[in-house]
């Protein structure tokens, strides 16, 4: 609208000037045309104001520019805030999801830590049940013929201790002969100090010999108690194995031979028996010490 204006005006004033003009000539062809002050101060203002008109219209070329100029630097602006809005929706979005998934895994594990706990709960009380059970059993309802170190009674002394005999430190082992009498007994002992690495035990052994070496017999049920001398410098030892290997027969003539294979962990220093070795961990040390030789397979 301003352009249009501007142009407008432009033509009025360019027709203000050429009209008087031309229509003076005409009257005046053939004599020197002689302009009044009026006129002249007409004609100049016409030209300044023609000037300035073209200065007006240059003015609203630049303004309209700077406005398109403006219009789209505003459009470009809505346009990145658009988009940044929508990035941003997109991050809460994101945020959301991963802390339901947070959740939802976090329950998830609660879930399974529970579940666990009580199969851990339900497995520890299966497991005193039978061994509630097993301490009920009576070693007279087992058929299979065994010699055992005698299992501790209540307010009874330990089946192996520390002891001393003629002077002498000694370790005190109790067997007993359950099911039976049995005879030509030969049980070697092997004393082992070790230590754990990574899970690992490393151990040496520090003393072997025998506790019964063809023993004739031994009655059911009665507790036969043997020595096995000790040297001073085991008396600190905290870690030992107590490793028993041997043989037994149910019968007078040797013709049903048993094994007899036992091992506990034993504290030297606290006069202490500690639990017996497990089956893997026993046939592990009887496949180093056959390997060595000391045992024979």
């Amino acid at each position: 609208m301003f352009t249009f204006l501007s142009v407008l005006l432009l033509l009025f004033q360019i027709f203000s000037v050429i009209i008087p003009i031309i229509d003076k000539r005409t009257k005046s062809a053939w004599e020197d045309v002689k302009y009044s002050t009026l006129e002249k101060t007409l004609i100049i203002f016409t030209i300044l104001s023609f000037g300035l008109s073209i200065a007006i219209f240059l003015i609203g070329q630049d303004s309209e520019k700077e406005k398109e100029k403006q219009a789209e630097v505003y459009q470009n602006d809505l346009r990145k805030k658009l988009a940044e809005r929508d990035s941003l929706h997109q991050i809460n979005d994101s945020i959301r999801t991963l802390f339901f998934i947070q959740r939802l895994d976090s329950s998830y594990t609660k879930s399974i830590n529970a579940s666990n706990d009580a199969l851990a709960k339900y497995n520890l009380e299966l497991v005193d049940s039978l061994n509630r059970v097993t301490n009920k059993i009576n070693i007279k309802s087992q058929n299979k013929p065994q010699i055992l170190i005698a299992p501790a009674e209540k307010g009874q002394v330990s089946p192996m201790y520390l002891t001393t005999l003629d002077n002498q430190n000694a370790l005190a082992i109790k067997l007993v002969s359950s099911n039976n009498t049995r005879y030509n007994i030969k049980i070697r002992f092997y004393i082992l100090s070790y230590k754990e690495e990574n899970n690992i035990l490393i151990y040496n052994i520090i003393d072997t010999g025998y506790i019964f070496y063809d023993r004739k017999f031994l009655v059911q049920d009665v507790i036969s108690t043997s020595h096995i001398d000790i040297k001073k410098e085991f008396l600190q030892i905290e870690n030992s194995i107590i490793f028993f290997q041997g043989s037994f027969s149910s019968d007078n003539e040797n013709k049903d031979v048993y094994k007899f294979e036992e091992a506990y962990f034993f504290d030297f220093k606290k006069n202490l028996l500690h639990s017996p070795l497990n089956a893997s961990l026993y046939s592990d040390i009887k496949s180093k010490l056959q390997k060595r030789g000391i045992l024979k397979p």
